[in-house]
């Protein structure tokens, strides 16, 4: 199979329905190293079972370019560069990266400006968005309205005080039916005496 040009996913799939007991992963595992050991290219991101020869596999494998989800949230929310792709090429193959790249700056200048108006105008762009997510998370922002265009305005944040809540579940969650309110209470203050 390795000669026909399949990858490690083919393969597995051609051995589980010639009857092989063998897990998926131990099937493919086995065909990459068999590859590796031969000196063969095996790519798991190619599509199909079979490439032909191997001068096609090799080009087939070379024109391949895997972009990770971590790089995406990296382009979409840090504004950082990916390395393997070019970011417009990126934008022409998947125009939805682009979308949600102007939705986010648009997002992030609210906060940056502390704009209300921006506010309002982001709500009312997003809210009829194509994307559901988006669209959901417009119509959230609306119902909160007060809340978040306090959050816009004002320079103070609740977040301090929701990292102490969760931490105080957590050590809760840790100490579940082993001890009482008394050590509860002392492994809370503990770090802030």
């Amino acid at each position: 199979m390795l000669n026909e040009g399949y990858h490690a996913a083919g393969i597995a799939r051609e051995m589980k329905e010639k009857g092989c007991p063998l897990g998926n992963s131990t099937i493919r595992k086995y065909a990459k190293e068999l590859a590796h050991e031969r000196g063969d290219d095996i790519s798991r991101y190619r599509k199909g079972p079979k490439a032909g020869d191997k001068e096609t596999l090799k080009t087939l494998t070379a024109k391949t370019v895997v972009i990770k989800k971590q790089d995406i949230i990296k382009l979409l929310w840090m504004n950082k560069s990916i390395e393997s792709i070019n970011r417009d090429s990126l934008y022409r193959q998947y125009p939805i990266i682009q979308k949600l790249q102007i939705c986010i700056n648009e997002f992030r200048h609210i906060f940056i400006y502390k704009s209300i108006p921006r506010l309002y105008l982001f709500i009312e762009r997003y809210k009829k968005s194509e994307f559901v997510s988006i669209a959901s998370f417009a119509k959230g922002l609306e119902r909160d309205i007060d809340a978040v265009e306090n959050a816009v305005v004002s320079p103070l944040s609740n977040g301090f005080v929701e990292g102490i809540n969760n931490r105080t579940k957590m050590i809760k969650r840790i100490m579940y039916g082993r001890c009482g309110l008394e050590l509860l209470s002392a492994k809370i203050m503990l770090p802030y005496a």
